[in-house]
């Protein structure tokens, strides 16, 4: 009896309302798949996401004393024939300045400098009958870009190969000549330089004095590599310790009309302390 009363109110059930039931329960299955995929799309992007950095992430600042090695032309370097002995002497000299980072990936980034530095040469040339000291300060503003690369567990030491474009700020120039036949010296200052051109038996034939930068080219450019140990004092301020050597692959001296103005390229070693400051990422 109740077998066939069921069976008799399915029979009589309005079609309407078995219409709307089947589509509420359509509608509540999709927005429960709906609302798994969302959140499984959400944890996926949570996952890949990049760590949000800051254009420039570290500031610094730097400063030490230099040697000089310039080399091209036997009047500062190392030189000996049958009437001439030349030899480079130690030439020390200072750079200070500031610098930026961008960062690349964790372990790399992009270092610019901005640098003020004294180089210049120290000689010692014996001739016959005369012993000349030379010593010239040069004065340049450089600006340097270099990829430095983080090693070691802690990544706090580094290593940088890059290049730098310098221009000419100043030159200074001492010059003392000893006669050894009549042992009289003569002591010369000047801003600019004095060139000098020997005979085949090592006695001088003439002295050209170019006052000023007129015997200097602006700008010169060349190679810079550094390797350095950072000293961590908190979560963003550091120090560091660096050797950067510059070495220069341009010719400094500008070809005069009057005189030869033998070559000469800038090569400057750096022993550096600086001071960094890390900028927080974007949250």
């Amino acid at each position: 009896m109740y077998i066939k009363e069921a069976k008799r109110l399915k029979t009589t059930m309005n079609p309407i309302v078995t219409k709307k039931i089947k589509m509420k329960n359509r509608i509540a299955l999709i927005f429960f798949l709906c609302s798994i995929n969302l959140g499984w799309c959400q944890q996926e992007t949570a996952y890949e996401l990049p760590k949000s950095k800051r254009f420039i992430d570290k500031v610094e600042v730097f400063v030490g004393p230099n040697l000089s090695f310039n080399y091209g032309n036997k009047f500062i370097e190392n030189y000996k024939d049958e009437f001439v002995k030349n030899t480079r002497e130690a030439k020390a000299g200072y750079i200070f300045g500031i610098g930026a980072y961008h960062p690349l990936k964790d372990w790399l980034d992009l270092n610019l400098r901005i640098f003020y530095e004294q180089k210049g040469t120290n000689s010692q040339m014996n001739t016959p009958g005369l012993i000349i000291t030379s010593k010239y300060d040069y004065r340049f503003l450089t600006v340097s870009i270099a990829p430095v690369a983080y090693v070691g567990k802690r990544k706090n030491f580094s290593i940088s190969l890059g290049g730098y474009f310098s221009r000419i700020q100043n030159a200074k120039g001492e010059v003392t000549v000893l006669d050894t036949q009549s042992n009289v010296t003569f002591l010369s200052n000047f801003d600019g330089r004095q060139i000098r051109e020997l005979r085949a038996d090592g006695s001088t034939s003439s002295i050209t004095f170019a006052p000023g930068l007129q015997s200097f080219e602006e700008s010169e450019f060349g190679v810079v590599f550094s390797i350095g140990y950072s000293i961590k004092i908190n979560s963003t301020h550091k120090l560091m310790v660096q050797v950067q050597d510059n070495f220069g692959l341009s010719n400094i001296n500008k070809q005069l009309s009057v005189t030869l103005n033998p070559t000469e390229k800038n090569h400057c070693i750096s022993a550096l302390v600086g001071y960094s400051v890390s900028i927080p990422s974007k949250k």
